[in-house]
């Protein structure tokens, strides 16, 4: 097949022209509905796991990926704490990358294939549908953090799309800028971009020039630009993650490149199983890893038959040879030998998913052409069925979204061995108020692998608890293992406070140095304030712990309430008074509040 400019269209009626505007329109508007219809049952769920870092910074594990962050910037601005936002770009971005999704397998087909328009909208719309709507999409596009993912496979579709636009166009300059632009904008948000040059390449290869280096005869200037621009991306945005990061490339220490390679085979025909048949789906599997032959061997021998033959149909130029190198070469960059932390996770399909999809429904057309011949649409009924099962079965995924405490009890009766899930688990747990339950599930995590956090949210549970005995050793332990940390320092300063051990202080005070905050000053000011410090009671000192405490919780009540007292306790009744009116005006019915304020006005009045 040689490249060819795209033959003139012939002209039609006006009547036609309507008919074709209405038949181009209908499908991007049924496939936004779409994806409406399947997830907004999810559009109001909580953070979950990585998001709640959301509600405090930007400073999440996306340094390189600038783009996110300015997208997670802009829906903090709009609001903190409400994930409606947050959820609606996410469900937005992926929309945009179904429709175009659309586009590249209908340009495909009309203008290389030859397929007729009416059959090739109808193939083009099926795929984008059964990919939009297919349960193992959920976790990029439900999971807030993996906005990343959604987002670079959304400029990754973008940048085969214009690229397509350009090989189609008598002037494609601007729809190769376009190309390039997106490239940019996709390595800025996750290093999957990397590979979309080879897929440009192999797809012109396969549709368009015909041979690799005909490819590169007939559009020289694109690919120099093409490879100027990757190089310079890689050197900035990977390969910093090399040897930069502690959980992802070669300094993870939890698995190396040899164990991690070794259980990828195993994790890529779990990904494959799922897409066929998307039950048993979790959302932190905690993927074990593979060491002896028995795990990797058989897996690895079925995976390169795969491989093989996937080599064999591209070297032939079949588009099922395209469908298969588009497969490995997507994943290539988190299912090869540079470990992740994270072996396996659901997320990653996300645009491998694409070509599995067209290659079923590939079959399928082809099944019904042979079966029935005369009724052309059976296979687009066929592939609306597949769509609407899929679909509900994304409902009810995404039902667990917007249940943190159901997402994490879900993932536990999949894998049990998850001590992170049990963690996680129980911090829902602690912040619905289930101490005791709680308590249970930091336990359980503990059983499965001692960590220092989890010794500190199991502290701040016997604390809920009155078990302040059972507290302080958990603290103990937690501050053995992560010496000098200030969670930990302030939560068991506060521990001591309340038994009233002189102990609290010294706590308290290495907390605020180490991470100055508002609790700590508050809590050195009623350990001033009530002689906890094991001095005499100090109404200067906790004055200045208080007014510390104001810059960092300005409008918080119990600091007003405790910068009064502290002037109460000097005489000063006037100031204590405005203190105690400007708590009271946050919170009026606080009887104990009310007494001092008139306690104030009587001693001022005096």
């Amino acid at each position: 097949m040689t490249a060819a400019s795209p033959a003139p269209e012939p002209a039609v009626s006006a009547n036609d022209a309507v008919a074709r505007a209405r038949r181009t329109s209908a499908p991007p508007v049924l496939l936004a509905l779409a994806g409406v219809l399947v997830y907004a049952n999810s559009l109001h769920g909580p953070f979950l796991f990585d998001d709640a870092s959301f509600q405090i910074d930007s400073g999440l594990p996306l340094r390189n990926r600038p783009l996110v962050r300015l997208t997670i910037a802009f829906n903090r601005w709009i609001s903190t704490t409400d994930t409606f936002g947050y959820h609606l770009v996410n469900l937005a971005v992926h929309v945009a990358a179904a429709l175009v999704l659309y586009g590249i397998v209908r340009r495909t087909l009309v203008r290389v294939a030859g397929t007729d328009q009416v059959r090739s909208d109808g193939f083009a719309f099926s795929a984008a549908l059964v990919w939009l709507v297919h349960p193992l999409q959920t976790q990029a596009v439900s999971y807030i953090s993996q906005r990343a993912e959604s987002l670079a496979g959304l400029f990754f579709l973008l940048t085969l799309y214009f690229f397509v636009r350009a090989a189609a166009s008598a002037r494609p300059a601007a729809w190769q800028a376009a190309a390039l632009a997106t490239l940019v904008l996709g390595m800025g948000t996750k290093e999957i971009l990397a590979t979309a040059p080879l897929l440009l390449w192999l797809y012109d290869r396969t549709f368009l020039a015909g041979s690799f280096l005909g490819a590169l005869r007939l559009r020289k200037g694109f690919y120099a630009a093409l490879t100027c621009a990757t190089l310079a991306l890689i050197a900035w945005f990977i390969a910093p993650l090399f040897f930069g990061s502690e959980t992802a490339g070669f300094r993870v220490e939890t698995v190396s490149s040899a164990d991690y390679a070794r259980t990828q085979p195993g994790v890529i025909l779990h990904y494959l199983a799922l897409a066929f048949v998307p039950r048993g789906q979790c959302f932190d599997s905690m993927w074990p890893l593979a060491r002896v032959p028995g795990d990797w061997l058989p897996q690895s021998i079925a995976l390169g038959a795969l491989l093989v033959a996937a080599l064999w149909a591209l070297a032939r130029r079949a588009w099922l040879g395209f469908a298969g190198a588009w497969f490995f070469v997507t994943l290539a960059p988190t299912s090869s030998f540079v470990p992740i932390q994270d072996v396996a996770v659901e997320h990653r399909m996300y645009l491998p998913l694409a070509a599995l999809v067209v290659v079923v429904l590939g079959a399928l057309w082809k099944a019904c052409a042979l079966a029935c011949p005369r009724r052309p649409s059976t296979p687009v009924w066929v592939a609306l069925v597949l769509a609407s099962v899929l679909a509900g079965a994304s409902s009810a995924r995404n039902r667990l979204y917007r249940d943190a405490e159901a997402m994490w009890s879900d993932v536990l009766s999949q894998a049990p061995h998850n001590w992170r899930a049990h963690l996680a688990l129980g911090t829902v747990q602690l912040q619905a108020g289930k101490n005791a339950e709680a308590a249970r599930s930091f336990e359980r995590s503990l059983e499965l692998g001692p960590r220092p956090n989890t010794y500190l949210e199991l502290g701040r549970a016997y604390s809920r608890m009155g078990a302040h005995e059972e507290a302080l050793r958990a603290f103990d332990a937690a501050d053995r293992m992560r010496p000098l940390h200030a969670e930990t320092l302030l939560d068991r300063g506060i521990a001591y406070l309340r038994k009233g051990d002189p102990r609290a202080v010294q706590d308290l005070e290495r907390s605020a140095a180490l991470a100055p905050s508002g609790t700590a000053y508050y809590n050195l000011g009623v350990a001033a304030l009530s002689g906890g410090d094991g001095r005499s009671r100090d109404g200067v000192r906790a004055e200045r712990h208080f007014r510390r405490a104001l810059e960092f919780l300005p409008d918080a009540p119990q600091v007003l309430g405790g910068l009064g007292r502290a002037l109460l306790a000097q005489g000063r009744h006037t100031e204590a008074a405005v203190e105690f009116e400007r708590a009271l005006g946050l919170t009026p019915d606080d009887r104990e509040l009310q007494a001092l304020l008139a306690s104030c006005r009587a001693g001022a009045g005096g």
